[in-house]
């Protein structure tokens, strides 16, 4: 038989933290404080141009970590088609994404456990070449500076500034996204992704204002 051994130090410290203990956080109640965090995949399958959609390796990845009690929130999920920047990132704006997220949060479920959808749009870091051609939108025409996921620098001209009417119109993706993702494919709440170049909080472009 393997011989029992003393956990080091640091592990033996986590039993006097609040980590294992609940956690009620709206309607749910955590069974531990432990959550798995947003980390982009890619690994939802292509259905067509800025479409694609979660499938069996995806609900495999998610339910395979799922635990009772425990909270995890995807990856950084389109909320819709022109919010999309990298190839095999899902959305939930189709009905076979949907579907496909459905069974994800079904795998989860069943281990007793809880999930969250991230939602995102990409903003001025999108591309032409993902968009078909259209010019990224944005708060302002400012470009993106860095590279793209491929290491590539910025190529595109300046994204295209939207009106006051898209804000409104893109205000009101983000509230149907949410109750999609909800009421349809079965998630446990919504994680705003807030950090990309397009806000959903103020719709503005962090690094330009």
């Amino acid at each position: 038989m393997p011989k029992a051994t003393t956990p080091p130090p640091a592990f033996a410290a986590l039993k006097d933290t609040v980590l294992f203990t609940p956690l009620k956080l709206g309607g749910i109640s955590l069974k531990h404080r432990i959550v798995q965090a947003p980390t982009t995949r890619m690994r939802s399958e292509f259905e067509s141009r800025g479409v694609h959609v979660p499938g069996v390796r995806v609900a495999k990845y998610y339910g395979e970590r799922a635990s009772a009690g425990g909270l995890q929130i995807t990856e950084a999920t389109d909320i819709c088609l022109n919010a999309s920047a990298y190839p095999g990132v899902a959305g939930v704006f189709t009905d076979s994404q949907l579907q496909g997220w459905r069974k994800v949060t079904d795998a989860v479920h069943a281990k007793g456990g809880f999930i969250f959808v991230q939602l995102w749009h990409t903003g001025r870091a999108s591309s032409a070449g993902m968009r078909g051609g259209e010019t990224p939108i944005s708060s302002g025409s400012q470009p993106m500076d860095g590279n793209y996921l491929d290491g590539t620098a910025c190529k595109d001209g300046p994204p295209r500034p939207m009106t006051v009417e898209e804000i409104h119109d893109l205000t009101a993706e983000w509230a149907a996204a949410s109750k999609r993702a909800v009421e349809v494919a079965g998630f446990d709440g919504v994680e705003i992704h807030g950090k990309m170049t397009l806000r959903a909080s103020r719709l503005k472009v962090i690094e330009v204002s």
